[in-house]
C-alpha cells in the first residue's frame, strides 16, 4: 500500500490479544519469496507452507483457465457491493444470511461470551516466560517491522484497541505497543450491554459511540498533518 498509495499518511492498526502461530492464510496469500524466506523462529508452520506451495499454484493455474469449476468468475459477480459498502450499518452476505447491526444481544449471552474469551486469552495480560517469548515472537516481530516500515516513508502507525464486551483491563502487552507507536483504547467502551450485538462486536449503537471518540482522539495527528509538519518531527 505505501509503495502503491503515496498519499498514506496515517495507518491504524487493530490491537487484540497476541497472536502465538502464523495465520492460515498466509500459505495462500503470502507470494512464493515471502513463504520461502519466512523465518523459521517466528513461522512454526514453514515447512507444511513450503510444501503447499506447488499444490498453490498449480490450483491457481487451473482456475485461471477454468474458473466456473470453482465457482469464481473473471468479472464481478452480481452480488459483489462494491467498495463503498458500508457495513456499519445492517447488511446481506452473499450466502443471504443477515448481518444486524441493529440487534442488542441479550445480557446473559454477552456476560458468557464475554467470560468464553477472557478464559480463552488467559485473563489480564502477562509477561511471558522466556521459553513462550522465544517461541512465539509472530505478533510482536511483524509489528515492529510494519512500524519500520511506515517510518521509512514517513507514514504514522496508531494502534487502536476495540475492546470485547466487560473486557478488563490490560488485556494485551500496553507497555509493548506504547513504546512501538501511539496506542487509543477504547477500553471505557466495553461496559454498556445496549452497544453489543454479540460479546465481540459493536451494533449500531456501539458504531455511533466508538466514531466520535475515534475522531476526537485522532484530531491531535491530523492537526499535525494539516499543518504539513516535516517528515519525523
Amino acid at each position: 500500500m505505501i509503495q502503491t498509495h503515496p498519499e498514506t499518511k496515517i495507518i491504524l492498526v487493530s490491537v487484540v490479544e497476541q497472536a502465538d502461530l502464523s495465520h492460515p492464510a498466509f500459505r495462500y496469500l503470502g507470494d512464493v519469496n515471502e513463504v520461502l524466506r519466512a523465518r523459521l523462529l517466528i513461522n512454526h508452520f514453514y515447512f507444511l507452507d513450503a510444501a503447499f506451495l506447488p499444490y498453490r499454484q498449480m490450483s491457481y493455474f487451473v482456475q485461471t483457465h477454468v474458473p466456473k469449476w470453482f465457482g469464481v468468475s473473471r468479472t464481478s459477480r452480481s452480488d459483489y457491493k462494491g467498495t463503498d459498502m458500508d457495513t456499519t450499518h445492517s447488511f446481506y452476505l452473499p450466502s443471504g444470511a443477515l448481518v444486524d447491526r441493529d440487534l442488542i444481544a441479550p445480557p446473559e449471552k454477552l456476560n458468557a461470551g464475554s467470560q468464553k474469551q477472557i478464559q480463552s486469552d488467559g485473563g489480564p495480560w502477562h509477561p511471558p516466560t522466556y521459553w513462550h517469548a522465544l517461541n512465539n515472537p509472530l505478533e510482536t516481530e511483524y509489528t515492529k517491522r510494519l512500524v519500520d516500515v511506515a517510518k521509512k516513508h514517513c507514514v504514522e502507525v496508531i494502534f487502536v484497541r476495540l475492546p470485547f464486551y466487560k473486557s478488563p483491563r490490560h488485556m494485551y502487552d500496553e507497555a509493548f505497543y506504547q513504546s512501538t507507536a501511539p496506542v487509543l483504547d477504547a477500553q471505557q467502551l466495553s461496559q454498556d450491554p445496549r452497544s453489543f450485538s454479540d460479546s465481540g462486536h459493536f451494533n449500531r449503537h456501539g458504531i455511533d459511540q466508538v466514531g466520535p471518540w475515534l475522531w476526537s482522539s485522532l484530531s491531535p495527528y491530523l492537526d499535525t498533518l494539516a499543518k504539513n509538519a516535516p517528515c519525523g518531527k
